[in-house]
């Protein structure tokens, strides 16, 4: 594949084309990038058919409550995916904090304040699935 063979569908345009450069000298990441969204737009269009075929493993570490940023970045998706009808399965990833930290300070606090953050954001525990590493042996 060239780089004059990758067109965005939304503008018909190739890579790189917003910013100055010709056709011609689309980058590797352009392509990356085009490629990326190309598969999401596959990836949404088999969810919208059928959300029952997939699962999501996904997850925090308790470092403390979650901002701004958490939402906008990854639970309103998961939030997204859960009301699609896509099971969800979000780990409280405590045993990463313990691994990394000299303390792991107040975990369980910091445990329960992510499960309420998460609630808050509209994850539902009849919809999805929220669990502690720590209490999964197996893991």
């Amino acid at each position: 594949m060239t780089s004059t063979d990758v067109t965005t569908r939304s503008t018909g345009t190739t890579p790189g084309a917003h910013d100055g450069r010709v056709p011609s000298e689309a980058t590797t990441l352009d392509i990356a990038e085009q490629l990326a969204h190309e598969r999401t737009l596959e990836l949404e269009q088999q969810i919208a058919a059928d959300p029952g075929r997939f699962r999501v493993l996904t997850g925090d570490r308790p470092t403390g409550r979650l901002h701004i940023g958490h939402l906008f970045g990854t639970v309103a998706n998961r939030v997204r995916l859960q009301g699609l009808g896509v099971r969800t399965f979000v780990v409280v990833a405590d045993y990463q904090v313990i691994a990394d930290r000299d303390s792991g300070g107040d975990l369980a606090s910091a445990c329960l304040d992510l499960v309420i953050d998460h609630l808050a954001a509209g994850i539902d525990p009849a919809r999805s699935t929220i669990f502690q590493h720590s209490a999964v042996p197996e893991l």
